[in-house]
Order: structure tokens, then C-alpha cells, then sequence
């Protein structure tokens, strides 16, 4: 970027990379999480109220993007707003899905179904 001066492709690179920074952010936290886990200390969950819909719409929309050859559908029957970890919930969605696209039938469509049945989610 800094050879091609500025041009109309930077913004475009940057929100990629910031993108990929946060991913992988994401993935040592993760692994920290982890060693946590093994040693005893559990996992720090966030919870706080936010619209689970719509976050999953947006990891759905994501998958999307990526592979524009897949039929990926959502259908989400929760309450506008619930107190979950929004960010785990929305990485555990994106590594399911994208399991389904990489392990799964490439002619069947995939489906996510959520819904809170006696407080469970």
C-alpha cells in the first residue's frame, strides 16, 4: 500500500485487513481461553443483552460472501433481545457453518435453525 500511494482499492484493503487482525485477535484469545479451560479456570463468558438474530444474520451474511456457490438460509424464532455472549455464540455459528460448507454436501443447501425452547437456546 505504501508503494501504491493512495488509490481506490486502500479502503477497501484496510477494512480486509482489520478485519483479519481481528480474527486473529480472536483466535489467541482463543487459545488462551483454552489453556485456561485445561488448567482448571473455565471460560469467561460476556453476557449481555443483544439481538441474537441479528448478529447471526450477520455471520450468516458473511459465510454468504464467501461462498457465493451455497444456498445458506436462517431461521431464527428467539426474542428481539437475550443475554447471551454474543461474540462466542457468533464465532461457534461461523465454525459450524463453515464446516458445512467444507465437509458438506456442495449440491444440498444449508440450513441454521435457532430457537429458545424452556430457556434454552
Amino acid at each position: 500500500m505504501l508503494k501504491e500511494g493512495r488509490t481506490d482499492r486502500r479502503p477497501i484493503v484496510l477494512k480486509l485487513m482489520k478485519a483479519s487482525i481481528s480474527r486473529m485477535a480472536g483466535l489467541v484469545d482463543n487459545i488462551m481461553d483454552l489453556a485456561r479451560a485445561r488448567m482448571g479456570g473455565g471460560i469467561t463468558l460476556s453476557l449481555q443483552q443483544c439481538d441474537l438474530a441479528a448478529a447471526l444474520a450477520h455471520v450468516v451474511d458473511e459465510v454468504k460472501v464467501a461462498h457465493v456457490d451455497r444456498e445458506i438460509s436462517l431461521k431464527i424464532d428467539i426474542p428481539l433481545t437475550i443475554s447471551v455472549d454474543r461474540l462466542r455464540i457468533a464465532q461457534m455459528v461461523w465454525n459450524l457453518l463453515s464446516n458445512a460448507v467444507t465437509h458438506g454436501d456442495p449440491h444440498s443447501p444449508i440450513e441454521l435453525t435457532g430457537r429458545l425452547e424452556a430457556g434454552t437456546l
